[in-house]
């Protein structure tokens, strides 16, 4: 049987006196596509980070593929778009996504950096341009096509629908259908209702510092005795206040 993807054992975390994640377990298996959705401050972010170890747990445990998330061979099989993905201003588009890929010891094809581009409806002449002259959607464009091009196993992405306009929003949701085909886990975090429904598998609501739901989008509704998310959504948030 394969390891879960990710597993996370009593994780706990504090800023100073606040408490923003106290006993906490999740476990997403490899393939699934999994909704973190929560209110504003709920320590969605936080979350992540703890994963990541770029915030340390006070206490608990994080694996990654079965390997210690302290450990940093256990990152290399992630690829992880933060909230406020933000390139270096001197580099152009292209320049940026030749320096994450020899970062990560990958092999620069031109052809794999335009069909990706193309996937996320971001132009070559954007690509040339500098990175100081993008707008928050095209920035928010060249954080995906990096991510995308690593080709891991696992992608990690906070709020990746941000800045971006309609059409690159189908886009994108394309491409997440395409790595879920083709096997890979994602963990999405956002606050936007209608991207779990037409993206994930699964969602898991954080509140009041732990997970008040886990399950699919139909036994969400079902629990909560709603027709739709966003009522539902509500209805756990009131029900676990």
């Amino acid at each position: 049987m394969s390891k879960p993807a990710l597993k996370l054992s009593n994780i706990c975390k504090s800023h100073g006196k606040k408490v923003v994640l106290e006993n906490l377990d999740i476990t997403i298996n490899q393939g699934e596509t999994v909704g973190l959705v929560g209110i504003n401050g709920a320590g969605k972010t936080t979350l992540l980070k703890c994963i990541l170890d770029l915030n340390r747990v006070d206490s608990g445990d994080v694996s990654i593929f079965g390997k210690s998330h302290l450990l940093a061979t256990s990152r290399s099989s992630l690829a992880y778009l933060p909230e406020r993905f933000a390139a270096p201003p001197h580099l152009n588009g292209n320049d940026y996504i030749k320096f994450m890929l020899r970062l990560q010891n990958k092999s620069y094809s031109q052809i794999d950096i335009d069909t990706a581009s193309q996937s996320l409806d971001l132009s070559k002449t954007a690509l040339s341009m500098s990175v100081s002259s993008f707008s928050k959607g095209m920035m928010q464009k060249l954080g995906l096509i990096c991510c995308f091009l690593s080709t891991k196993d696992l992608f990690i992405l906070d709020e990746p629908m941000s800045g971006l306009d309609p059409l690159a929003r189908m886009f994108l949701k394309n491409r997440l259908e395409e790595l879920k085909v083709a096997g890979h886990t994602l963990l999405i975090c956002t606050h936007m209702l209608a991207d779990v429904a037409s993206v994930c598998d699964r969602m898991l609501v954080l509140h009041n510092n732990t997970i008040q739901f886990d399950g699919s989008l139909k036994e969400f509704t079902s629990q909560f005795g709603e027709d739709d998310l966003d009522s539902s959504f509500v209805a756990c948030i009131a029900q676990n206040s």
